[in-house]
């Protein structure tokens, strides 16, 4: 492989590692503030679920339990919720397909390859693609910054039990 090459792949790495460390500081914060959500039950529960769900999964008992609090405390927990959820789609398409060089005659390019399921999600129907652009993980990472900055508008009962949490 030639220089240009490595030195291509090692900023994208690069760009994707720092993506891939924000989102799982951000998805601790979500099982964690799952947890805080269920403060009247067993511990053992919380940590079991917290552990087992999908994000998504996560993300819609938060909403859930935004009910519980009163209005600026619900609206604070539905905000931050929809904020995750957005990273989240976004973090399946950062994260979710394959990178590889495209030429395009003249030069190469890092690309993100994506199968599209058909509508029944299927098989794939066909492939996607997309050149890699440093800004979307810029903002990708960002956004998570701006998410976990946010957590401290939830309602205090919340963003207490997580900071004082001991797992």
């Amino acid at each position: 492989m030639n220089d240009d090459y490595e030195s291509r792949w090692r900023q994208v790495e690069a760009s994707i590692g720092k993506a891939v460390v924000m989102w799982s500081r951000l998805e601790f914060f979500i099982g964690m503030t799952f947890r805080a959500s269920l403060q009247n039950s067993p511990t053992a529960v919380g940590a079991f679920l917290a552990r087992q769900l999908q994000v998504s999964a996560l993300l819609e008992a938060l909403k859930i339990a935004a009910t519980e609090f009163p209005d600026k405390g619900s609206e604070s927990i539905r905000d931050w919720v929809g904020q995750c959820k957005s990273l989240s789609q976004e973090r399946n398409r950062l994260f979710h397909g394959s990178y590889a060089d495209q030429s395009d005659g003249i030069e190469w390019h890092p690309t993100i390859i994506w199968t599209s399921r058909n509508a029944g999600g299927e098989a794939p129907a066909h492939l996607e693609f997309e050149r890699f652009d440093a800004s979307n993980i810029y903002n990708f990472v960002h956004g998570c910054q701006a998410a976990l900055e946010a957590h401290a508008s939830l309602p205090s009962s919340l963003v207490d039990w997580v900071k004082n949490a001991d797992e």
